[in-house]
């Protein structure tokens, strides 16, 4: 840890100085060279939005009744997306919140082990962890989605199916994969489920409205307890804005706690206490702003970004995996992921990496263009040909 006295003289308003200056040595979402994050720059009407409403607690819904209003009614448009007739739900700083929650109302119905594909993100195995549910482990194919028989094997060691619950990815952070959750639902019905759609939620109405063919996931598919939602990455909304989507008001119940100094209302909903209202105002506003011809629209720009980046690669001789939704995992003969990666990283690159199959993950956002693409294959030529 660096250690930093508290100065004995404030700087008062110098510091915002400071700041401006600490703020020029790394690098921000939605530069030009920004392709590892599935973030971009936020929408500056939708910052506006969220410090509008910076100022209220959103827990605190009998004194701050707009900002409860905003939430619900985003909420509201989620649920009608994702086919929800009786859906519900609490608004959350983003996908790791809720999949804390999500798993939490599982162990709440009594669900124990958690059928868990490799690729699912971190923040999984870390709820896990937190409330002390094992982790049953299954393999995933060559794209990274889960897969099903594998699954069915985990479920077998188990005793008591009863204690069992499933995790699975709606595009998940190495490739975009989408797990096939009605497949899972068929064989095992059962077995309640919840789906990180962190990312990849919000595309998949747009891009099946534009003749684009994926698995069901959502609340159609009856054993789906819960969706995550983030408006922080395709969005556009600042950090934090996220959505926990969960089937039926009843399991709302779930995540209720008693707050005794609230009068007229003693009810708080969720895994945190105070919890800025501008992350419900932000979500509302992107939704209100973009509506869905304009949310269509920069989703379809997206995709076709993401296969003219497929198509550079490939012919460039990269081995590229087929992408799903905006995100490129590829991987060249020549060179070690790790060693392309260090070089980008040298020539100002932020890129990520598809550690399960050695390569370079860029995600395609809105700032991205033609010409970055192109000025990403230009570089790559030369590191792979030194």
């Amino acid at each position: 840890m660096l250690k930093l006295p508290i100065p004995e003289k404030g700087l008062g308003e110098d510091v915002l100085k400071v700041i401006a200056e600490l703020s020029k040595e790394e690098p921000k979402l939605g530069d030009r060279k920004s392709l590892g994050p599935m973030m971009s720059k936020p929408n500056p009407t939708l910052v506006k939005a969220f410090i509008e409403f910076l100022d209220r607690n959103l827990n605190d819904y009998v004194r701050f009744k707009t900002s409860w209003r905003l939430a619900q009614e985003a909420l509201s448009m989620l649920c009608e997306l994702f086919n929800g007739r009786k859906c519900d739900g609490i608004i959350t700083y983003g996908g790791s919140e809720s999949n804390l929650t999500g798993l939490y109302i599982l162990r709440e119905v009594g669900v124990k082990h958690l059928l868990v594909p490799k690729s699912a993100h971190t923040s999984v195995f870390k709820a896990a962890k937190i409330l002390q549910m094992k982790t049953l482990v299954f393999d995933v194919d060559s794209k990274l989605r889960g897969d099903v028989n594998s699954a069915l094997r985990k479920l077998r060691e188990v005793n008591n199916v009863g204690s069992v619950g499933l995790v699975l990815t709606v595009g998940n952070t190495e490739t975009g994969a989408v797990d096939p959750v009605k497949d899972f639902h068929e064989e095992m019905p059962d077995v309640p489920i919840h789906v990180d759609g962190a990312y990849g939620a919000i595309l998949i109405p747009f891009l099946e409205g534009l003749g684009r063919k994926y698995p069901e996931f959502d609340f159609r598919v009856e054993s789906v307890f819960s969706i995550s939602v983030d408006g922080h990455k395709n969005l556009l909304t600042p950090i934090p804005s996220g959505a926990l989507l969960l089937k039926d008001k009843s399991l709302l119940e779930l995540i209720a706690f008693k707050a005794t100094y609230f009068l007229g209302e003693d009810k708080q909903y969720g895994l945190l206490w105070s919890r800025s209202a501008g992350s419900a105002a932000t979500l509302w506003a992107s939704l209100m702003y973009y509506g869905k011809e304009g949310l269509s629209k920069m989703f379809a720009d997206l995709m076709r970004l993401t296969e003219y980046a497929y198509d550079r690669l490939t012919s460039e001789g990269f081995e590229v995996v087929e992408p799903e939704l905006p995100i490129l995992c590829f991987k060249h003969d020549r060179l070690s992921y790790l060693k392309i990666w260090s070089k980008l990283n040298e020539l100002g690159w932020y890129v990520y990496s598809c550690p399960s199959l050695e390569g370079i993950k860029i995600t395609i956002m809105p700032h991205v263009s033609e010409e970055v693409i192109d000025a990403l294959i230009q570089d790559l030529k030369k590191i792979v040909n030194q």
